[in-house]
């Protein structure tokens, strides 16, 4: 260890000595080249009248409160009135693609023609049965399911014209 110690020292001073020699070294003075020129725009200013725009962010509100709802669901063909302009109640705002209504309509159609069908297969049952039952020829059973069937069958129709 004693060996190395005097040889860092060396190391050391040597090092020491290098930095001071580098910057005891001359310093150099920048050349001076002379003032800088700065291109500069003029403009000349003359009064003159200038109109005052003034502009305000604002929101505008409806004298009345109208809440627009859709009571169907649907696809719209075309918008009826312009906007901004007075519309009075009832007045038609949308037309609506017609198609799915109308397809739905029939099928409503259909299903009251099926029920009105069934009633009137129900009522013949209870007319067939009804006889045979007052002379005991049937069970009371097949009477109330027939009656029963019947009534059933005017409640779908009911439900379907609706």
């Amino acid at each position: 260890m004693e060996t190395q110690r005097p040889a860092l020292s060396f190391y050391f001073l040597l090092s020491l000595v290098l930095v001071c020699l580098i910057s005891c070294g001359k310093e150099q003075k920048p050349e001076y080249k002379g003032p800088h020129v700065f291109e500069v725009t003029v403009v000349d200013v003359l009064p003159k009248t200038v109109p005052a725009e003034v502009q305000y962010i604002g929101q505008t509100e409806s004298s009345r409160l109208v809440e627009i709802r859709a009571r169907v669901d649907g696809f719209l063909e075309k918008r009826v009135y312009e906007e901004g302009s007075f519309v009075k109640e009832g007045t038609v705002l949308f037309v609506m693609n017609k198609e799915p209504f109308e397809a739905a309509l029939q099928q409503s159609r259909g299903e009251l023609a099926q029920m009105e069908a069934r009633l009137e297969n129900a009522r013949a049952t209870l007319a067939r049965i009804r006889p045979l039952a007052q002379k005991n020829a049937m069970s009371k059973k097949d009477l109330d399911d027939a009656l029963g069937n019947e009534q059933s069958a005017q409640a779908a129709v009911l439900s379907a014209k609706g």
